[in-house]
């Protein structure tokens, strides 16, 4: 496909099909594929040339993680979400962590908050009247995303 501009996913047409198997099949595809070519022609609502503010696929977070760990990139949580136009935040966990990166942090999640919301990776929460999701939890801080941005699962997104 000499010549042939490689396109990004656009995420919010992908969520919006309604069968999961081929809502996924779209997600899956590496961009620079033949059958990607032909799936462009065919749904031209799922790629784009921009960045997409659409919800991104956790799964996706994931994967775009662990291949910049393994790169051996530092920070690679938080240069997965750049590179998927993810925004994001820090919480701490601890009052230890706070103290010692105050600078990095949105602020300090208190024991009461945390024994009454389910902190894990891909956990939905509640912080000052917004949802945001879990991407990242290490014992001592989180990093959250606006609920809006992330697609827990793509298979079964919630208006399937």
């Amino acid at each position: 496909m000499l010549g042939e501009v490689i396109m990004g996913k656009n995420w919010t047409g992908i969520v919006a099909i309604d069968n999961a198997n081929l809502r996924l099949a779209i997600a899956q595809i590496p961009e620079d594929d033949d059958l990607a070519a032909r799936l462009r022609q065919i749904f031209p609502e799922c790629f784009t040339t921009n960045d997409d503010e659409g919800p991104v696929p956790l799964s996706l977070i994931m994967k775009k993680h662990a291949e910049m760990k393994c790169d051996g990139t530092h920070g690679a949580d938080e240069k997965a979400l750049e590179a998927l136009n993810v925004p994001f935040v820090r919480w701490s966990l601890t009052e230890e962590n706070y103290k010692s990166y105050p600078d990095w942090m949105e602020g300090l999640l208190s024991l009461e908050y945390q024994k009454a919301h389910k902190i894990s990776f891909g956990s939905v929460i509640p912080i000052n009247g917004y949802d945001y999701v879990i991407v990242r939890e290490d014992g001592e801080e989180i990093v959250v995303t606006p609920v809006e941005r992330v697609a827990a699962d793509i298979t079964k997104l919630p208006w399937s």
